[in-house]
């Protein structure tokens, strides 16, 4: 009995600490995004500015272009990782219902052959 309880808070942890993996995951996801966008706008402005010998405004440009186009495709992500976990979340929820609903016919049919 005593295993048993150790088991069950042993795996109510892991789901735990799972669920708040998938989070910073989420918010590193969101990070690199940015990042990364913000990075190749800088170098292709670092680019432009050597090609045609102007000072800076090259840089400028596409570093505004990178972070813009990094929060947009940051936020899309969110938005389609958040839609994916309530899929996941709703499926689990069903499968429940089912699982409970199976036990409860199995239950009446035992009731029944008594």
């Amino acid at each position: 009995m005593s295993g048993d309880v150790y088991k069950h808070k042993k795996s109510g942890t892991a789901k735990g600490l799972g669920k708040e993996l998938t989070k910073l995951n989420l918010i590193s996801g969101l990070g690199f995004t940015i990042i990364a966008n913000v990075l190749v706008g800088y170098l292709l402005g670092a680019f432009l500015d050597g090609l045609f010998s102007t000072t800076k405004i090259f840089k400028i440009i596409f570093i505004v272009l990178g972070t813009l186009s990094g929060v947009y495709n940051g936020i899309t992500y969110i938005i389609k990782e958040l839609e994916r976990y309530d899929k996941i979340e709703k499926q689990k929820t069903e499968d429940l219902a089912i699982s409970k609903d199976q036990e409860k016919s199995k239950d009446d049919g035992k009731q029944n052959d008594e």
